[in-house]
């Protein structure tokens, strides 16, 4: 028996049997790891050193780009209650909510079966709730609260994985020239006898996180890499806990966490034709900052001694450099999105009306790492078609999305280098909500 101890590192590998090795990577800042039993100098046979180059492997196909995408939120609800519905009259409160959900039964697009990935979406449910008031004569007060839980499922570890982004945003919609609306209800836009347009300039803000997200093990080409699950083949354990307690503390293989800050400026076009459809047209620009952070333990590895260990021509170094680049980037990076938007809400009885909404988005993104084995994707068109049912005071609505290329200019948060492969396909959902004015 024999320990042997590097920098703030202890590395051992212990045999469960002739075949499966377990490497215990001991974090320890002041401990000798001889004090721990069962352990040997570092050495790698052949088949662990087949292990070890399929790290590369196992975190080039982890779900944490799957369980991402599905956790984003959808089109924004104040955008599509805007497109459909017209402006509030002043003092006006109006306080919406919308659900959204998304499965396999649902996914008439088959969107998840044309994803070449271990991973499958489940579901994914998204909360939107906003309030909105007209405090001023020419201004529009609007906040939101998103909230959206993505479930994926995968045939190796991790078997399930969930994942959180919550999101708040607040804007106001500025009303320009003297032409008004004389009457405004909540489905006749300005009004029987009005031949008038408003012209209006939108600024907003947002941001949006994602959860910590940890992932005990993964597995991929018959390696596990923890972890505590009970078939990592490779753990990475607490090394000053276990010699403090006796206990193995073991940590998550992967952790995961992202942030979005948005800014955006726009100009809206409202008009009546023909007495009762509502026409509405905007234009948009929005900058995002995107910020990303992986971080394993690997990562933390400084000891030349271990970086440098070559065998046949592979180093511990060398397969974490690499592992390092197939990983979203570290440094944050931005995104340009230009949206045109054209929408039209008219009335089929006198409790009913519909509405569609046309989107063509066009993104640049500065800063940003492409992978170079994946294609990027820089447009997208998005549709929305819902029906409307209304009352006094009060509306309730189904609605239906469908885009060409998933949540691009959408969600600037979903989109990577890693998550790109899942925006080359038509993607589509189904929502309900209720609208109420006070």
């Amino acid at each position: 028996m024999k320990g042997l101890y590097h920098a703030n590192y202890f590395i051992a590998h212990s045999e469960k049997n002739s075949e499966l090795l377990v490497l215990d990577s001991l974090l320890s800042r002041d401990k000798l790891a001889r004090q721990i039993l069962m352990t040997w100098c570092f050495h790698m046979d052949d088949t662990a050193i087949n292990r070890v180059s399929s790290l590369c492997g196992a975190l080039r196909s982890t779900l944490i780009g799957t369980a991402f995408c599905m956790c984003t939120s959808v089109i924004a609800d104040i955008d599509f209650l805007n497109a459909s519905l017209a402006e509030l009259e002043p003092k006006e409160t109006r306080i919406a909510a919308e659900y959204t959900y998304f499965d396999e039964s649902l996914d008439v697009l088959d969107y998840g079966a044309k994803i070449e990935s271990r991973s499958t979406p489940e579901s994914a449910d998204t909360i939107n709730f906003s309030i909105s008031n007209r405090l001023f004569d020419r201004a529009i007060i609007n906040y939101q609260y998103e909230t959206t839980t993505g479930r994926v499922t995968r045939d190796g570890e991790p078997f399930e994985l969930e994942s959180q982004v919550n999101g708040h945003r607040l804007e106001t919609e500025i009303f320009l020239g003297s032409e008004r609306c004389e009457r405004i209800s909540i489905r006749d836009g300005c009004g029987a006898g009005s031949d008038g347009f408003l012209i209006s300039t939108t600024l907003g803000f947002g941001v949006r996180e994602q959860d910590e997200l940890a992932i005990d093990c993964i597995e991929d080409q018959g390696v596990t890499l923890g972890g505590g699950c009970d078939s990592a083949d490779f753990r990475l354990m607490d090394g000053d806990h276990f010699l403090e307690t006796g206990e193995r503390l073991y940590y998550p293989a992967l952790t995961s966490l992202a942030k979005e800050q948005r800014a955006y400026i726009g100009l809206n076009f409202r008009t009546v034709i023909r007495d009762k459809i509502q026409l509405n047209q905007s234009l948009r620009f929005q900058r995002s900052k995107i910020e990303t952070g992986t971080t394993s333990r690997l990562f933390d590895i400084e000891d030349p001694f271990l970086l440098n260990t070559v065998y046949h021509g592979l180093s511990l170094g060398g397969v974490v450099d690499e592992l390092k680049q197939e990983l979203p980037q570290t440094t944050p990076w931005y995104e340009n999105a230009f949206r045109y938007e054209v929408a039209g809400s008219m009335p089929l009885t006198d409790s009913l009306f519909g509405s569609l909404a046309l989107s063509f988005y066009k993104v640049n993104r500065p800063d940003y790492e492409p992978n170079p084995d994946r294609e990027d994707f820089d447009n997208n068109i998005v549709l929305n078609a819902s029906l409307w049912y209304t009352g006094e005071f009060f509306a309730v609505y189904l609605r239906a999305q469908a885009s060409n290329h998933y949540l691009l200019g959408v969600e600037p948060i979903s989109y990577n280098r890693k998550t790109n492969k899942f925006f080359g396909h038509p993607y589509g959902h189904l929502s309900a909500g209720i609208v109420v004015s006070i």
